[in-house]
């Protein structure tokens, strides 16, 4: 989204190229198999992703492509018919696709699926919902076993979520049409909660600084605190709700943020339904979702082996000004990692 929305357009413009941009979602039937098309043409196989085919070269990747398809852009500008007349042209030719799918799977090993797992797994995507998820039980006062079962249910759906859709991933492709839309705007929704989270924070730090901690925006009247923490204590015996939550929350989120895994995903999804095939890619996309929430359990497990509720509401007694000053900045962060994932800034 950012490199569509704002990188390419930037870039043109700062060069005075008039670019036309054609886009394939490969998660639409079909585009995997034009991915490995223009990858024969210009011979150049499993290029990162997202990636780009332009002139004579594959530019793939969020670090390659800022540091290379500008100067590709600069060169065009320079003598655009000389660049065009030298220029590949995709689709020209037939391709047995199914022999390019082959050859790109064979090309995997566990070693790689492992590594390109645990790599896909250490991203922004979900770790924003990680972090309200992880405030939430801590401030309302959920225990370490407590937090430390709904982090693995939430890791667990992402899992199952990941692996049903490597399964059956082109039959989902409307659905995960209607859930990217609906991720934009839940996203939108977020960055705006932030923002106005951020402020209230900053305004309430100024006043515990000015010895009015009581008149803090973001707290609950003395009656709501006292209902709450009395709903809090019949909860807790009844926690299959939080559990159901946490699963539930772990499939959506999984479902709207597949576009986080990397190019080592779709390799093993395309030839799973190849019999020849099928056993091992299916055990890769076993070891390949198992390595991917590592990073989400690591998260979990630090959470409930070092969290104390007590210990928290103490430190925030003491220290109400710095804390709400470091919740305004933390709020900031997050809106940040919103933003960019909007292509806002």
């Amino acid at each position: 989204r950012q490199l569509l929305r704002r990188d390419l357009p930037l870039w043109a413009r700062e060069r005075g190229v008039n670019l036309e941009i054609d886009f394939y979602d490969l998660t639409k039937k079909g585009c995997y198999d034009l991915f490995m098309c223009a990858g024969a043409d210009f011979g150049q196989q499993n290029a990162a992703l997202p990636a780009v085919f332009v002139g004579q070269r594959v530019i793939g990747g969020e670090h390659q492509i800022p540091r290379e398809l500008p100067e590709e852009l600069t060169r065009f500008s320079e003598d655009p018919r000389a660049y065009l007349e030298s220029g590949t042209t995709a689709f020209t030719q037939v391709h047995d696709t199914a022999s390019l799918r082959e050859g790109s799977f064979e090309a995997l090993s566990t070693s790689i699926v492992l590594l390109a797992g645990l790599l896909d797994g250490v991203n922004p995507c979900a770790f924003t919902t990680l972090i309200f998820l992880i405030s939430y039980l801590t401030l309302a006062g959920g225990d370490k076993k407590q937090i430390l079962v709904t982090g693995g249910l939430f890791s667990l759906a992402v899992f199952l979520t990941y692996l049903l859709i490597g399964v059956l991933l082109f039959e989902l492709t409307s659905l995960l049409s209607t859930l990217h839309s609906a991720s934009s705007w839940i996203n939108g929704a977020i960055l705006i909660l932030l923002i106005v989270c951020a402020c209230l924070s900053f305004i309430d730090s100024l006043r515990a600084l000015q010895g009015r901690p009581e008149e803090a925006f973001l707290q609950l009247s003395g009656r709501a605190k006292g209902k709450i923490r009395e709903e809090i204590r019949h909860f807790a015996r009844y926690r299959y709700g939080t559990y159901t939550a946490a699963f539930g929350l772990g499939v959506v989120i999984a479902a709207m943020e597949l576009g986080c895994t990397g190019q080592v995903y779709l390799p093993i999804v395309t030839m799973i339904a190849e019999p020849a095939y099928r056993a091992r890619a299916f055990f890769y996309l076993l070891i390949y979702n198992g390595m991917f929430v590592i990073p989400l359990l690591g998260v979990f497990a630090a959470a409930g082996l070092g969290v104390s509720s007590k210990r928290m509401g103490a430190f925030f007694r003491s220290h109400v000004a710095g804390v709400k000053l470091g919740m305004a900045l933390l709020f900031l962060g997050m809106a940040f990692v919103v933003a960019r994932n909007l292509a806002i800034i």
